[in-house]
């Protein structure tokens, strides 16, 4: 029997930040939430496991940037930091608080090291790469689809926040195998395109190589990339075990992937010019 993938059996390598910015109700002025002291969002992120690398407020706003677990997903961490947010200026405000504090809604985007189009072009040089030569033949394959935003925004965006949840994840096979010639990964990108259409989130672009595959993915804020990871290993590994029987048996592997797997956030802008914009915003010059 096919052994399935599962999140807690897996072992993550990640980098998956995430800039979160939220408002008052009705952006009402709260004075408690003036300048909360940075050693007060930190104590909050250590409850969830999550590092916070910067943080202001004044008496309208919130923004902060934090390091998440793979595991956690972007409106998970939105509603608990706004949750004990909440908390914290009741306590501050004691008797005096109006009865609701925040605004419903929130800005997320992930950031990291590299833009979207670093992570793409990245993608597109995977084959040269690794010294495989581009030819009709070479056991690879690189395709994107795109969409309209609007169509991205229907699918892809809660119904009261706005976010830009973008993934790079590789995936590599068992033991390093090459189990991926011109054959299984044309096979494995068309599944992979089809079957996510159905899915809350986004398959942007494919590299494929013959041991190992880069994924540029967008995703909905409610779905953590664990969660993303899994599904595309589960959903890949029946696939290849049903169409490709004979490869995969051939090359005496129980399982297609490695229990592991690289996730590496991706925005527009770098981490460190969201920490740089959160450090003007502290000294008036946003």
């Amino acid at each position: 029997m096919l052994r399935p993938y599962k999140i807690d059996d897996l072992n993550f390598g990640w980098v998956y930040h995430v800039y979160l910015r939220w408002k008052t109700h009705r952006r009402q002025t709260l004075p408690a939430m003036n300048s909360i002291p940075l050693s007060t969002v930190q104590e909050i992120g250590g409850m969830f496991d999550i590092a916070i690398l910067g943080a202001d407020s004044n008496e309208t706003d919130v923004l902060l940037t934090g390091r998440l677990n793979p595991r956690e997903s972007d409106s998970a961490f939105a509603s608990k930091f706004k949750g004990k947010i909440s908390k914290y200026i009741r306590e501050e405000m004691d008797s005096g608080a109006p009865e609701k504090l925040l605004s419903r809604g929130y800005f997320a985007c992930s950031v990291g090291k590299n833009t979207r189009r670093d992570i793409e072009q990245y993608l597109t040089t995977q084959a040269e790469h690794h010294g495989i030569e581009i030819s009709p033949d070479a056991p690879s394959s690189i395709r994107e689809q795109d969409a309209d935003e609007e169509t991205l925004r229907d699918r892809l965006q809660p119904k009261h926040a706005m976010a830009v949840v973008q993934f790079h994840i590789v995936l590599s096979a068992r033991k390093r195998t090459n189990v991926f010639d011109k054959t299984v990964a044309e096979a494995l990108v068309d599944f992979w395109f089809k079957s996510s259409a159905e899915e809350n989130w986004f398959l942007r672009k494919v590299s494929v190589l013959p041991e190992h595959v880069h994924l540029a993915v967008r995703a909905h804020p409610s779905v953590s990339p664990a969660e993303i990871v899994v599904r595309l290993k589960n959903s890949s590994q029946e696939m290849l075990f049903r169409d490709f029987r004979d490869e995969v048996v051939a090359r005496k592997l129980s399982q297609i992937w490695n229990p592991g797997a690289y996730i590496g956030s991706y925005g527009d802008i770098t981490s460190q010019s969201v920490l740089k914009y959160i450090q003007d915003w502290e000294s008036g010059d946003e």
